[in-house]
């Protein structure tokens, strides 16, 4: 008898996860992080139709000189139907020299080895730096006063051309902002 009940306990706790999973799933909706200042500038599914927006969040600019504030920025992370994604990482300075700065210190810094230039061999914005690996890459670009990181951890070679065609509708997108 025991054991029957002890059976029918977890039958009911599964019988509620899935009911509680289940109902969460259909009113699934993204929570979008925001800073005014870089709602222009950010992706929307029109800039990539093959994605969806999957999440938009607050990001730290991982250097910070002491007794200042931590740059903040934004992040959104893009999925395709198969479940792929990338992500586009912006943070916005005060100048294009503390933008380059900044991204002179992250592409020396971070755990992935970037080098200067693109995957088409030319500078995406006003300087550009390319990491690659076995599987995934980055690239990191400024622009104007703009920093971007756009990074798919899984991309495959063949695929590395993506990131830079987002990076110059990010560009183009920039562009049209300030003409506003």
């Amino acid at each position: 008898m025991l054991k029957l009940i002890r059976v029918a306990c977890i039958i009911l706790t599964l019988l509620i996860c899935v009911t509680v999973i289940l109902s969460g799933a259909e009113k699934k909706k993204v929570e979008k992080f925001i800073l005014p200042e870089y709602e222009k500038f950010l992706l929307d599914e029109t800039d990539v139709p093959v994605y969806k927006l999957d999440y938009q969040g607050k990001s730290i600019w991982p250097e910070t000189k002491e007794g200042e504030e931590p740059k903040r920025g934004i992040v959104q992370r893009w999925l395709d139907s198969t479940g792929k994604k990338f992500y586009y990482d912006l943070w916005i300075f005060n100048s294009v020299q503390e933008a380059m700065d900044g991204a002179n210190f992250y592409s020396g810094h971070m755990s992935a080895i970037f080098h200067e230039g693109s995957f088409e061999d030319t500078f995406v914005g006003n300087k550009s730096w390319v990491s690659v690996g076995e599987t995934g890459a980055a690239i990191l670009f400024v622009y104007e006063k703009q920093a971007v990181l756009i990074s798919d951890i899984l991309c495959k070679k063949e695929e590395r051309k993506k990131l830079q065609e987002i990076a110059e509708k990010i560009i183009k997108k920039h562009k049209e902002a300030v003409k506003e």
